[in-house]
């Protein structure tokens, strides 16, 4: 068959036959960085693109869905700051913070030279983050209502995404349904998220209803 990557897929995806199951590798950059040599940190999409065709595999360029934190820009009351360093075992790291009126929240994530990232730290971590969380949540979802430009900055970053991709492979956005963003590695250790959502069942109601991901469609 011909055609690029992303049509052979597709065509296989609407047409082909079940038992002859195209190999998937991604999405990500696994693939590519290990077949090239290159650390995981410096692969690109262009690495990628060129791995899957002298492999024979194939990836899907995974796009996140919007999330609160695009809209906090346009928020004077909430404030989203960052800081990259090493963690002192030399592993790259990101820490965030978000200022509410309701207090501070910080999330710390690693990025290891040979695996995928991981949270070493969530924002919301105990109770005590409860109001600060829910703040975050009610004034975004504001912005994203009433804001066009929220929704304007989410267009153009898709589409630039998209544009790094080529039309290599197909393009995947997730977008998940409020109850599992508000419970998922986002925000919070999904065990955590857990107890919160049983402990705290009406607060955590009023959130999933005001989240963001139920008004960006």
């Amino acid at each position: 068959m011909t055609g690029t990557k992303r049509e052979r897929l597709l065509d296989w995806i609407r047409n082909g036959d079940p038992a002859s199951v195209p190999v998937l590798m991604g999405p990500g950059f696994e693939l590519a960085s290990a077949y090239l040599g290159k650390d995981q940190r410096e692969t690109t999409w262009p690495d990628a693109i060129r791995a899957a065709e002298e492999t024979g595999t194939h990836n899907i360029a995974c796009l996140s869905q919007p999330m609160p934190f695009d809209a906090i820009e346009f928020l004077d009351d909430i404030e989203l700051s960052e800081k990259r360093d090493r963690s002192p075992d030399g592993i790259d790291r990101l820490t965030q913070w978000v200022r509410t009126p309701e207090g501070t929240m910080r999330d710390v994530r690693e990025f290891p030279k040979d695996t995928g990232s991981y949270w070493r730290e969530h924002f919301v971590k105990s109770d005590e983050d409860l109001p600060a969380f829910a703040c975050l949540i009610r004034g975004t979802t504001h912005a994203v209502v009433n804001t066009p430009a929220v929704r304007r900055k989410v267009d153009a970053r898709i589409k630039s995404a998209k544009a790094k991709v080529g039309g290599a492979f197909p393009t995947e956005i997730h977008v998940f349904c409020p109850a599992v963003d508000l419970i998922g590695s986002y925000y919070n250790a999904q065990q955590t998220g857990l107890f919160l959502v049983y402990d705290h069942r009406d607060l955590m109601e009023e959130i999933r209803r005001a989240s963001p991901a139920t008004h960006w469609s």
